[in-house]
């Protein structure tokens, strides 16, 4: 097994940002989730939770609420406006406003084309979507203080409001409130404010407020069933299992607790109310809940997103964790030399492409791009970096979000919001547009070119894969298509095989020279070890090592890895070698037959990792630790009694 040499790096300080909200379509199995920045993730439950897409913020745009429908998505925030996505351009594509100022909550009817939002002047405003179009409807009447939070009952006429010390029932068809449900303070100069708010099928209204209490509501009644002071504070968010049997809370104090629908007695079908699980998984307040499918997803201020499989166990619901890890691989990546500096001359960056060597520059600001040549004076012991721009004629390239660069840094590799590949030549002062593929009319996720500058690999959100020759200007392949998306593909050193990594932790490689697999994946796709197949955490970038074109070197946030091709999988119970358990327990009972994983846990979170000569590896890093000193206090808990 080839040895390398490690060049460590701790000081590229990127911060993840909180999530402030989650939501869910069930159709395509999509969860959508925004931050704190103002950016949208999209993962893939199917895919085994894979962040599929990213649409980066846009300056001095806030979203504090997403709303499906169908398969198209929706926001709203503190610019007063409601927007509609692209998710094939990863961009807004059209936005509305509420004529009420900033909104705080968004919800869609049950017939998915009209949307509700509660604003910060204590209107209810409707807008119509139908046939996907996003228009203003009507307002409700004005109310005093502002909507917190908002739901819609399933047979469109009701929608109920949480705002400071009340809860209200509107009519939908006269825009007037119905009835006002009022909540007590806890103090007399504090108002409580109902920060979260459900209702079910049967008119029951499930609420959360600040002073930590969850309550449930008769709705055609107006009075209170049950009042729980389940959280240490606020209760900052909700959800309804899809049964209508479960609800789960949490807030400021992150602990999650669970709410179930349980007989009172086998004499009577009556039914109550009862807490029955407790669980702190969160360390930092959680912001949001949401059902998917059979996972409970939550997220909140310490950046995590940690899903939950909900299974029966003897009766009642316990929790079997599938994920629950710091996700902080970004789209945006600053690369180590120059990041800080270009992100402080240019500002707000969309992309940043930096070649090997440090030669030229790409950088993707919106709808422009810039290209310069990067020169560094070595006579002084910190280096001093000037750039050179590269012309690049107006109205050139199409808005990109993915790029990728040739060894030779001079053919720029682009995939274009339209779908589109855009080749383009940057000469000493000009850069040229060569060729654009057309669209497979599918959004590209991942991009990939061969060290020779040849071949070209692109992803597509259909599981789709295909095969660009830059000599020929056409497509050659379309790769046998898998059950899941790729995370993460790499060419050998030669160009003449594509290994690529899958969501499910299957690996598979193909052969450039007929477009089909090789030997090498017929042989061993079967007999994965079942240890690997179990990982949670994703392929994220794939390199060969320089000195042996059969060693895969493979890398996601938890560990990299190095795939020995030349030895065979032994079966799915094999056991995975690490050169780790040998250095450190000297257990003479260890297997020590060659394996083909090389497992090194030694490193997390890594961010990249790739070569940098025959026998030198860099390894990117951002600690737990550094994370959570970047962010705010927690809520003050008592420990073993003190």
């Amino acid at each position: 097994m080839a040895n390398f040499r490690v060049h460590h790096i701790r000081f590229f300080e990127v911060v993840p940002k909180p999530i402030n909200c989650l939501t869910y379509e069930p159709h395509t199995e999509k969860i959508a989730l925004s931050r704190s920045d103002g950016s949208i993730e999209i993962w893939s439950v199917c895919d085994n939770w894979f962040q599929e897409k990213i649409i980066l913020a846009v300056p001095d745009h806030s979203v504090e609420a997403l709303v499906w429908q169908g398969t198209q998505l929706y926001s709203a925030g503190l610019t007063g406006h409601v927007t509609k996505y692209s998710l094939n351009q990863l961009k807004p594509e059209k936005s509305c406003s509420s004529n009420a100022g900033p909104v705080w909550c968004l919800v869609s009817n049950a017939s998915e084309d009209k949307l509700a939002a509660g604003t910060e002047e204590g209107c209810v405003v409707l807008f119509d979507t139908a046939n996907g179009d996003l228009q203003y409807y009507r307002a409700f009447d004005k109310q005093e203080g502002r909507i917190f939070s908002l739901a819609w009952h399933v047979d469109e006429e009701i929608i109920v409001t949480g705002g400071i010390d009340n809860i209200r029932m509107w009519s939908v068809n006269s825009g007037h409130a119905i009835q006002r449900l009022t909540l007590g303070r806890q103090e007399k100069n504090k108002e409580t404010i109902v920060w979260c708010i459900a209702i079910t099928s049967d008119m029951t209204i499930i609420s959360g407020d600040s002073r930590g209490k969850t309550c449930f509501w008769n709705g055609r009644q107006g009075t209170l069933i049950l009042g729980v002071e389940s959280n240490k504070a606020d209760v900052l968010c909700l959800a309804v299992s899809p049964e209508e049997n479960s609800v789960f809370t949490s807030g400021i104090d992150p602990t999650v607790v669970q709410f179930e629908l349980t007989p009172i007695s086998t004499e009577t079908d009556r039914k109550a109310w009862v807490s029955s699980l407790v669980r702190t998984q969160h360390t930092h307040d959680v912001r949001a809940l949401v059902f998917a499918g059979k996972y409970l997803a939550s997220g909140g201020v310490d950046t995590a997103l940690i899903t939950n499989l909900l299974v029966k166990v003897k009766g009642t619901k316990s929790w079997f964790r599938y994920s629950g890890f710091q996700h902080v691989g970004l789209l945006r990546t600053l690369f180590i030399v120059v990041g800080k500096i270009l992100e402080k001359w240019f500002g707000h960056l969309f992309l940043l492409v930096v070649i090997a060597n440090l030669q030229v520059v790409f950088i993707y600001r919106l709808t422009i791009l810039n290209v310069y040549f990067l020169q560094d004076d070595k006579e002084f012991i910190t280096p001093k970096l000037s750039l050179t721009k590269v012309k690049v004629p107006t109205g050139m390239l199409l808005p990109a979000h993915h790029m990728v660069l040739t060894c030779d840094g001079r053919t720029l590799i682009t995939a274009t919001c339209e779908g589109t590949i855009q080749l383009t030549e940057v000469g000493d002062d000009l850069a040229t547009l060569s060729h654009t593929f057309p669209s497979e009319n599918q959004p590209i996720h991942l991009l990939q070119v061969s060290l020779d500058g040849l071949l070209i690999a692109a992803a597509y959100g259909g599981k789709q894969l295909c095969i660009y020759n830059t000599q020929l200007n056409k497509k050659i392949y379309t790769l046998p298509n898998y059950k899941c998306q790729a995370s993460a593909m790499g060419f050998s050193q030669n160009s003449q095989e594509l290994v690529v990594a899958y969501t499910d932790q299957m690996i598979l490689e193909y052969d450039m020279s007929c477009g089909e697999y090789t030997d090498w994946s017929r042989s061993n796709t079967k007999t994965f070890p079942i240890q690997w197949q179990k990982r949670h955490s994703k392929i994220s970038h794939i390199t060969h090592n320089p000195r042996n074109n059969q060693q895969v070197i493979l890398h996601d946030e938890q560990m990299f890895c190095i795939l020995d091709k030349t030895v065979p999988m032994t079966g799915k119970d094999a056991r995975l070698y690490s050169k780790s358990s040998w250095q450190t327990h000297g257990d003479s009972n260890i297997d020590k037959t060659p394996k083909p994983f090389h497992i090194c846990n030694k490193y997390k979170y890594l961010l990249h990792l790739d070569t940098l000569t025959e026998d030198w590896l860099v390894a990117v890093e951002r600690t737990p630790s550094s994370i959570l000193d970047t962010l705010p206090p927690v809520l003050g808990t008592k420990k073993f009694g003190t």
